[in-house]
């Protein structure tokens, strides 16, 4: 079996390819085929992974995977930035989605009473059930007269 071009001095065993005396700098894994991680300090690595030497600022970790916001170096503004910006922008869709729904709201009910008053003015009689929802109909209309039927001669015909 051929040997890696990634393990140090090319060497492996030849029953399974692993590589002997690990990879060259940058390379780590049985076969040297993985690479170290860039936030390596020296981007050189243990056959496990972990950097060698420490982490570039702002990383932490044993591979130099973990953003280490806790450290001095490390401004928190960008990320409390970001966290502003998202937390504004979904607010105003709050309120804006709010205004629309409250808007539809009470224009739905509006129409619904405009409706009502159209159907009441065409055919008062066929939409009223009672004879006091009859008076209320009449009474939002200022033309009608208060309409008696009078089976006796009224008392005005014989005061003259």
């Amino acid at each position: 079996m051929r040997c890696n071009s990634t393990c140090l001095n090319e060497e492996c065993m030849k029953i399974n390819g692993h590589c002997s005396n690990g990879g060259r700098r940058g390379f780590y894994g049985e076969f040297c085929n993985l690479h170290c991680s860039e936030k390596c300090a020296q981007i050189d690595c243990r056959q496990n992974g972990t950097c060698i030497g420490g982490c570039k600022p702002h990383w932490t970790g044993q591979k130099c995977d973990i953003v280490d916001l806790a450290s001095g170096n490390c401004s928190n503004t960008n990320v409390y930035s970001v966290l502003y910006g998202v937390i504004t922008i979904l607010f105003i869709s709050i309120s804006i989605n709010f205004i629309y729904i409250v808007r539809n709201i009470t224009q739905n009910i509006s129409n619904m009473k405009n409706s009502e008053k159209i159907t009441r003015q065409k055919n008062p009689i066929r939409d009223s059930n009672t004879a006091a929802a009859l008076y209320d109909i009449v009474e939002d209309n200022a033309g009608y007269q208060e309409l008696r039927q009078f089976s006796q001669p009224s008392l005005y015909d014989k005061l003259s």
